[in-house]
């Protein structure tokens, strides 16, 4: 299923769930970055990204990735904590949090974290990588720091079958529950090279995916800015879903950050006139949380160079619709 493109005009006014705005305006925090690289000699000192924001009704939680400066990937998964969403954030005394488990199916490294909370307890979905494949897993918490994994039934969200759109990497992208059921963008890669975003439901809590057959949002051969799509973030606004997601041109070889909406979670149209809405200089823009609190909508974006060197994570709000 391809993305719709629309062309929405600057000039237009558009409300949609009872939000009146202009078309989408993002500002970026003077103090940028918020989420640094870690001190030195520490377990994050390459870089940290991040993966998802959440808040419990009266603190602010950071989830994120840390760089090997050795090897130039992602290992482990870190926590830091804000009472206002904004620095300093302070990082979990119990750093990393998760880690990959030798001899598993997530036994290499650990990727970018989705969290959610209940109202008593956080729900991670995660991506472990064992040799060429990337795929899903559940883990929780009752305080957001401590985490048991589910070694039951871990892998929830494996690749598909041999010749399928995702049958290398299955990475949770983001979760969104609604009514009795929780709703998954994640980002998916096949034998084809080709990287795309697809969608699961779970009713039993998060344990079992059913998948849409097709991605929501696929590859496109056009030379546009989102070639290629992966981490999206999403987040639900009265009745309308709205997605910040990375776009990569083959051609110039930036990653740069998109918005999307969509009415039913399938069909997305791309904001084409704004498009992207977050980039940084001479840097790629990766993963891109977003919450909406009633009147704005908060981002939390990763940056790196061409050489990965190191990783930062900034933030940008936007009070109009994303």
């Amino acid at each position: 299923m391809k993305m719709k493109r629309v062309v929405l005009m600057l000039s237009i006014l558009v409300c949609v769930a009872g939000v009146v705005s202009a078309q989408t305006v993002w500002e970026h925090y003077p103090g940028n970055p918020v989420l640094p690289p870690g001190d030195p000699g520490a377990w994050d000192e390459g870089g940290r990204m991040v993966g998802s924001v959440v808040y419990d009704g009266s603190i602010w939680h950071l989830y994120y990735v840390n760089l090997n400066l050795v090897t130039g990937a992602t290992e482990e998964i870190g926590h830091a904590t804000s009472t206002d969403g904004l620095p300093p954030w302070i990082p979990d005394p119990a750093n990393p949090v998760l880690w990959p488990d030798p001899g598993t199916w997530d036994e290499d490294r650990l990727f970018l974290p989705t969290v959610i909370f209940d109202g008593s307890m956080f729900h991670m979905w995660y991506t472990g990588v064992q040799g060429v494949y990337a795929q899903g897993g559940y883990a929780t918490s009752p305080d957001g720091s401590n985490w048991t994994k589910d070694f039951v039934n871990n892998p929830v969200l494996p690749v598909g079958a041999p010749g399928s759109w995702d049958s290398m990497h299955a990475r949770p992208g983001a979760v969104v529950a609604a009514g009795g059921t929780l709703k998954m963008w994640y980002s998916g890669l096949g034998s084809a090279n080709n990287v795309q975003i697809g969608y699961a439901e779970s009713t039993d809590g998060g344990i079992t995916w059913s998948k849409h057959s097709e991605p929501v949002i696929e590859e496109k051969t056009d030379p546009v800015w989102d070639q290629r799509v992966a981490n999206p973030s999403v987040v639900l606004v009265g009745s309308r879903y709205y997605m910040l997601y990375a776009g990569y041109n083959q051609t110039t070889r930036w990653w740069r950050t998109g918005a999307a909406f969509s009415d039913d979670g399938l069909d997305w149209y791309s904001y084409d006139e704004v498009n992207p809405v977050i980039s940084v200089v001479g840097e790629h823009t990766g993963a891109s949380p977003v919450v909406f609190d009633g009147s704005t909508f908060h981002a939390w974006y990763g940056h790196y160079p061409f050489d990965l060197s190191t990783l930062a994570s900034s933030y940008a709000f936007s009070t109009g619709l994303i």
